[in-house]
């Protein structure tokens, strides 16, 4: 039985549970010759200079927030794995608002290939940034922006921006100005939190005061479903991320459980226990319910592919917990597919965003780890090796370049993220309450 630090119903706990129960457009650069490919191997990274924003504010007023705009589109850029960073002053004045006078020469000199300049206002209460990006090779402008807002929306903008950058190169913007939604435990109750993607500005979301569990985000990112025991049975909550109360959306007595929303936000997948047997059903916006698998044993964990016509989930109907999929309209009453085979164990499905490959945990000598299934490639590929503890619940991002997943490699579960074949692992939480399964945002309006 799979050793857990949190009540999360999956298929290694729910016996022992459920015996308790029971009793924005890219410009017309399209051929810019820095430009990048995602599907191709980027053997050197692009050299991007960030000097000093200008501003014409006064000093006291801004508070340090210009060079606090730089530092974040900086790491937000480093943290992408596409760029090298050359920070250099900027002689105020000395470049113009009209990008045909950049100053191209002296750019150049530094080594850089891509040029970002800033200027920053900061008017009474909120703040103006005009950014702009420029291609010192083929001495063009590519695009810029200006952004306005709350002081509060600083380091939105600052993401949203990088975003911007990132998906001129590449087609696909970021995932800078994306949240990680998952569970902490602080002050004996656990509940649900937020976090930008570099692991700054947390924010809790849920206040049971009880157990909150297995956060999952809405196709639009406007809300967040859970699973809460505040009422001494685990109930289906929805809460909106702007704040406000939560609403209650099943609670049959037993399982009420891993809550997914379908593409189109038209339904939820999820667990709930028939007799004392998990199943997967479906529930539609009028309330109205569907059962998708029959199977007398344990059927958990439901994800949906990207064009919403299928669900991966786990199932123990093979002896072990593995991976299979299934149709999301007839569920197991038609083609039932296993696709995990290698190591012990598997969990926590989650498909990529252009539904290429499967993430998900599996049992590796002794350790869960963080494996894809590539279904172009036909391969399966281990992307973590956890020397001790383990690595589990991935999570893609939206422009699938990474995958975040918990971890108690170092004694207590964070969380973690890593590019998604494996490499650049970071860190993303120090919490005293721990990180426990996230689940990345899709890309949000402000």
């Amino acid at each position: 039985m799979r050793k857990t630090t949190s009540p999360r119903l999956s298929i290694f706990t729910l016996f022992g549970v459920l015996a308790l129960l029971l009793s924005w457009p890219s410009p017309a650069h399209a051929e810019s010759g820095v430009r990048l490919r995602l599907n191709k191997l980027i053997s050197e990274k692009m050299k991007i200079a960030v000097p000093d924003f200008s501003t014409k504010s006064d000093p006291n007023v801004t508070g340090g927030l210009d060079h606090i705009g730089k530092d974040i589109l900086i790491n937000d850029l480093l943290l992408s794995g596409l760029f090298d960073t050359i920070t250099t002053s900027r002689t105020g004045g000395s470049d113009s608002e009209n990008p045909g006078k950049v100053n191209y020469d002296r750019w150049t000199k530094t080594g850089a290939q891509l040029l970002v300049l800033g200027d920053f206002e900061k008017p009474a209460f909120s703040i103006s940034v005009k950014m702009r990006l420029f291609d010192l090779t083929t001495r063009t402008f590519l695009f810029g922006k200006r952004y306005q807002g709350e002081k509060e929306s600083y380091r939105w903008i600052m993401h949203r921006f990088a975003d911007e950058i990132i998906g001129e190169l590449t087609n696909i913007k970021g995932s800078s100005a994306t949240k990680i939604v998952f569970c902490s435990q602080f002050r004996g109750s656990k509940e649900v939190y937020t976090i930008d993607q570099d692991g700054n500005n947390p924010k809790r979301m849920s206040f049971s005061n009880s157990i909150s569990v297995a956060p999952t985000w809405s196709h639009d990112g406007e809300k967040i479903a859970y699973t809460s025991y505040r009422y001494n049975n685990p109930n289906l909550f929805v809460i909106k991320r702007a704040g406000g109360k939560r609403k209650m959306i099943s609670n049959r007595p037993g399982l009420n459980d891993a809550a997914t929303w379908s593409p189109d936000g038209e339904k939820i997948a999820f667990v709930q226990s028939t007799n004392g047997n998990p199943d997967l059903f479906l529930l539609y916006k009028d309330g109205t319910k569907k059962r998708l698998t029959y199977f007398r044993g344990i059927d958990t964990s439901p994800a949906w592919s990207p064009d919403g016509k299928k669900l991966a989930y786990t199932s123990n109907r093979s002896g072990s917990a593995q991976i299979y999929i299934i149709g999301a309209e007839k569920g197991d009453k038609g083609k039932v597919k296993r696709i995990s085979y290698s190591g012990g164990q598997s969990d926590d499905p989650v498909w990529s965003p252009d539904g290429s490959s499967i993430a998900y945990s599996s049992l590796r000598n002794g350790h869960f780890e963080i494996v894809v299934e590539d279904f172009q490639n036909n391969i399966n590929l281990q992307l973590t090796t956890t020397a001790r503890g383990s690595s589990e619940h991935p999570t893609w991002s939206p422009d699938g370049r990474f995958i975040a997943f918990s971890s108690s490699r170092d004694g207590k579960s964070q969380i973690y993220i890593m590019r998604s074949d494996g490499s650049g692992v970071r860190k993303l939480t120090y919490l005293r309450g721990g990180g426990h399964e996230p689940s990345w945002s899709p890309r949000l309006p402000h």
